[in-house]
Order: C-alpha cells, then sequence, then structure tokens
C-alpha cells in the first residue's frame, strides 16, 4: 500500500489570528508555518479580526493583507475612513478567503465606492459576505463569481453603492447555496426610476437555498426584485419600508406563496412603537413567519400605512388564515388623543377569519371607539369571524365614545355573539 503524504492536513488547522489586541505588526513569514516530522512547511491561514480600524495609522491589517493566499477570513468593523490603503492592498484576488466583514464607522458617513477592480472582481472560496456602509456598485459582478457564497449581507447601502432590482436579481441567480439574504438601504432615495421600471418577466431566477431574507428600503424596490426571483425554500422574512403614502407589494405574496413551508400563518401581532408600526405574521405550529415594519410616527398615519399594506394582502394565503390579532404597543408609550375610528376599520377589513383579538390596555380607546359605531349589518362587516374579544383591565372610562356594548349587542342580534374577557389576560 502507498505510504500516506508526508503533508496529510490535520483535522484542526492553525491559524494566525490577527486582533484588535495586537500591538505590533505581524512578522508573517517561515516561522508561521505548521512544520511537520519531514520538514514539510505548510503556511497558516490567516484570521484578520479588528473591531475599530484607522486605516490611515494601522499598518497591522495592511501587513496581513499583503498575503493574500493565506487571508482566510477578514472582519474590519468600525473603519475610519479613507479606505485608499484598503482598496489599494485589496486589488488582487484572496483565493482562500471565505469570510469577508468590512463596515464603516458611524451612520451617515460619505464612503468612496469600491471599485471594480477591488479583489480583481474574483472571490471563488467566499462563504459569507457582510458590508454595512460600504458601496460597491461593481457587486455583482464578484457576485458571479462566487458560487459557494451562503450569507449576503448588504446594510445601510448608500445612495452611490445603488444596485438596480434587475441587476441585484440578475447576479443573485448565480448563488445556488445562498441561504441568508439581507438587503438594506439607508435612505428612501435609493428606488428606481420610474421610466426604468419593466413588467416582470417570463422567466424568474430560482434561488433554490434561500431561507431567510431581509429587506430594508422602498416598496417599489422589492416589487421589482421579488418579480425576478423565486424562493421555494423561504421560511422567515423581515420587509421594512421606510414612510411612504404609497404601497405597492403584489409581487410579495406570489413569491411566498412559492414556499410551501410558509403557508400556514394563524397569528397576526401588530406593534406600535414610537416610531414605527409592526406585524408579524407567524404560526404557533411552526417557526416560520413574516414581518413587515413600516417607519412613521403619528399613530392614526401608523394604522393608516399598515391598513393599506393588510389590504393589498387580502385574500391572499397570509391574511386568510389568521385566527388571532393582537394589537399591542410598545411598553410606555402613551396615546392620548383618540383618533378617527376609519382606519382602524379599513385595518381589521381582510382578517374575515380573526375569532380571537387581543386588544393591549393602552390601545384599547382608540380600538373601542372604532367598533362601537357599528349596528346592525355593519357590525358583521368588520372582523365577522370574531367570537372573543379579549381587552384586560377594560373597564370603560363612563364616556360614551368609550363605550364598546352597542358593537357586542349588535352582534348578539346578528346571532353571532362576541364574548368580551377582561380578566386573567396577558400578551
Amino acid at each position: 500500500m502507498a505510504q500516506a503524504s508526508a503533508c496529510m492536513p490535520k483535522l484542526e488547522i492553525p491559524r494566525v489570528c490577527i486582533s484588535t489586541s495586537s500591538q505590533s505588526a505581524p512578522a508573517l513569514h517561515k516561522q508561521d508555518s505548521c512544520e511537520e516530522d519531514d520538514g514539510c512547511l505548510a503556511p497558516l491561514p490567516i484570521e484578520l479580526q479588528y473591531f475599530s480600524v484607522d486605516l490611515r495609522v494601522d499598518d497591522n491589517v495592511i501587513a496581513a493583507l499583503e498575503h493574500p493566499n493565506r487571508v482566510h477570513s477578514i472582519f474590519l468593523g468600525g473603519i475610519s475612513i479613507p479606505l485608499e490603503r484598503l482598496v489599494a492592498v485589496m486589488q488582487e484576488p484572496f483565493p482562500a478567503m471565505e469570510a469577508l466583514t468590512l463596515q464603516v464607522e458611524g451612520p451617515g458617513r460619505t464612503v468612496p465606492a469600491l471599485p471594480k477592480t477591488f479583489l480583481r472582481g474574483s472571490a471563488p472560496h467566499l462563504r459569507s459576505l457582510t458590508l454595512d456602509g460600504i458601496p460597491f456598485p461593481a457587486l455583482p459582478q464578484l457576485l458571479l463569481s462566487s458560487d459557494y457564497l451562503v450569507d449576503l449581507t448588504l446594510d445601510r447601502i448608500p445612495q452611490n453603492g445603488y444596485i438596480s432590482p434587475e441587476t441585484m436579481a440578475g447576479s443573485l441567480s448565480a448563488l445556488t447555496r445562498l441561504v441568508n439574504l439581507s438587503i438594506k438601504f439607508i435612505s428612501p432615495t435609493s428606488r428606481p426610476h420610474p421610466t426604468n421600471r419593466r413588467p416582470p418577466p417570463l422567466s424568474r431566477a430560482v434561488l433554490p437555498a434561500l431561507t431567510n431574507f431581509n429587506f430594508c428600503g422602498v416598496s417599489e424596490y422589492l416589487e421589482d426584485l421579488m418579480a425576478q426571483i423565486d424562493a421555494p425554500l423561504l421560511r422567515a422574512a423581515r420587509i421594512t419600508f421606510f414612510n411612504q403614502l404609497v404601497f405597492d407589494i403584489r409581487q410579495l405574496p406570489r413569491l411566498i406563496g412559492h414556499a410551501p413551508t410558509l403557508m400556514t400563518y394563524d397569528t397576526a401581532e401588530i406593534h406600535f412603537y414610537t416610531d414605527c408600526i409592526v406585524v408579524v405574521f407567524s404560526s404557533m405550529t411552526f417557526n416560520d413567519f413574516l414581518t413587515f415594519q413600516i417607519s412613521c410616527r403619528d399613530v392614526d398615519w401608523q394604522v393608516s400605512s399598515m391598513a393599506q399594506l393588510c389590504n393589498q394582502l387580502s385574500g391572499s394565503f397570509i391574511i386568510s388564515s389568521i385566527e388571532t390579532l393582537y394589537i399591542q404597543e410598545i411598553q410606555g408609550m402613551t396615546l392620548e388623543d383618540v383618533m378617527d375610528g376609519t382606519p382602524w376599520l379599513e385595518l381589521f377589513h381582510p382578517f374575515t377569519a380573526v375569532r380571537t383579538l387581543y386588544i393591549s390596555h393602552t390601545m384599547q380607546s382608540h380600538v373601542v371607539s372604532a367598533l362601537r359605531g357599528l349596528s346592525g349589518e355593519l357590525a358583521m362587516q368588520v372582523l365577522p369571524a370574531l367570537e372573543t374579544l379579549r381587552v384586560p383591565g377594560y373597564q370603560g372610562s363612563g364616556s360614551e365614545r368609550h363605550d364598546m356594548w352597542p358593537f357586542i349587542i349588535a352582534r348578539q342580534r346578528s346571532n353571532h355573539p362576541v364574548v368580551v374577557q377582561t380578566k386573567g389576560m396577558s400578551s
């Protein structure tokens, strides 16, 4: 039998780890090698990890990057601009690199875009890529060579890093191993131009492994991106929209509808925060969930925006099977003025299968004010399947506008009674 190679790789590979605690430029020469019994030398992989980097004076980082064939992973967080030294030393391919994270220090920093020559447009073994606040309009070229990419995170994308939905979808089509995808813009100005928007294509790119998807931006971008991809294994999606007058999400139910595991939502939770409103669709049986967040402050605007979004989902599997609906505010939030009830009724309109409605204490005056004006047939048009109304601590206030009983009586007369529970309830 042939003798085993003297340089047989070990299960645990030693590495040179250069981190924030390094005090001097590393001597990356012959001593950083794995010497076997027969004298064979194998250079150790380099793991570079810094959490606060000033590339103008930090020679450790540059010294390590001058060994591109040995760099296994790079994490540079809190980078102080400018980036010229980093860009200059990373003009060559890093063939062994599996993970790359570049994060600019602080919000709102103006950062020059990475050139298309970055990594010479090739990262064949890259498995994880995170760019936070780093504009890289030539990213699609790099992705076309990243067949092994599993995690792609693009956070705080500035305007000079904008990539059109069509170009983004085309580059994602090559990532057949991609499991986690995050695309988050820093500003609502990053949007498709109306004259450049096209009808959905006849064929779509398939992302066969995509499981988790995060997005922050305008609905037009998401709509155009979703129109061009399919993700049959998608299990979780978190969507954040900037404040806008009109939301367009017609493609999203189609995308999620192609993922059979996401067709069992039975619970919806609507949470009010001081600067946004959030709805979470989930299942009591599975871990799948879909989250929408809209960035806006006034409660009436929050309700109107969420009503518009939910009504676009009306009739889809996302809402049609919801049986439990929670209306909750963030702890400590106070709401004094009761708004007009019409937006609330519009918000409830698509939830035709809800049997249990939970209303937290702070939100009760708003919801009750909207429901109390319903009588006769109108009382059956809103939440027609409702059986239980959970209002912990509700006592009414003696004020007619806070009296829910006209609604309860109207439902009883329509032979669809609603049971009111006021004690022993919690979220």
